[in-house]
């Protein structure tokens, strides 16, 4: 079973990796930041800030996530995580959380059903088993890496979303991995540069000299998870 936290530190590897006009990581440098980060997890040993000291968890407090998303400030929780690019998650609990956590067992069920009939007829039956999330998140991620200036961290960005859109393959743990993000157009308007995931609900930006990601999963409207990463982005970009 592949363990959950790969897919991710294999896109943080590629990330520290793409920029430059660099090669692609090798499948040692992978297997080595996979070894890490899992070692990092079971230790508890937690990265909370880059070598420069910038803390992401500090980061997000500092745009007022309670007032960009109408929450109250008490119930955010802000957990840093084991990659070696400083990853800081917030979530908080929807406020329709206990209705929605009532409605899961009845939406699997049925979901149960409709697989059960399909495979009593031999029909295809592909659809993902259904979660209905209870909470929403925000998180940030600044890249481990100084840069000597705007320009440098604009090429390195664009490196990356050029060579991420392309798709890469490495072999993690004795399995192959392929990554492959799309990317919208060039924003203009968010810090030097910047594009956004939609698979990942993730705004990429570069700075002032400083990579991080936003990712926002907050709402079922794609858009208005865009337009909440692009806020928290702008306030980021202008606390640098």
């Amino acid at each position: 079973m592949r363990h959950p936290l790969v897919p991710t530190v294999v896109v943080a590897a590629l990330l520290a990796s793409c920029g430059g006009g660099q090669e692609p990581p090798s499948q040692k440098q992978v297997d080595k930041e996979v070894k890490e980060t899992l070692r990092r997890a079971q230790t508890g040993e937690k990265v909370t800030e880059t070598e420069s000291g910038r803390n992401p968890c500090d980061m997000l407090r500092a745009v007022d996530l309670a007032a960009t998303f109408d929450v109250e400030a008490s119930a955010i929780e802000f957990r840093p995580s084991f990659t070696s690019h400083p990853l800081c998650t917030a979530t908080w609990n929807l406020p329709n959380a206990a209705e929605l956590q009532a409605k899961q067992g009845e939406v699997m069920m049925d979901y149960m059903k409709r697989k059960a009939a399909a495979q009593s007829k031999r029909e295809p039956f592909d659809e993902k088993i259904p979660i209905l999330r209870t909470d929403a998140s925000a998180s940030l991620t600044v890249v481990n890496q100084e840069f000597d200036s705007p320009e440098e961290a604009v090429a390195f960005l664009e490196n990356a979303v050029a060579t991420l859109g392309k798709g890469i393959t490495t072999e993690v743990m004795g399995k192959k991995h392929t990554t492959q993000i799309a990317y919208d157009d060039w924003m203009s308007g968010v810090g030097d540069r910047a594009a956004w995931a939609p698979k990942l609900s993730e705004l990429s930006v570069a700075a002032d000299g400083v990579v991080f990601h936003v990712s926002v999963r907050a709402s079922q409207d794609a858009a208005e998870n865009q337009n909440r990463a692009i806020e928290i982005a702008k306030k980021i970009a202008a606390g640098l």
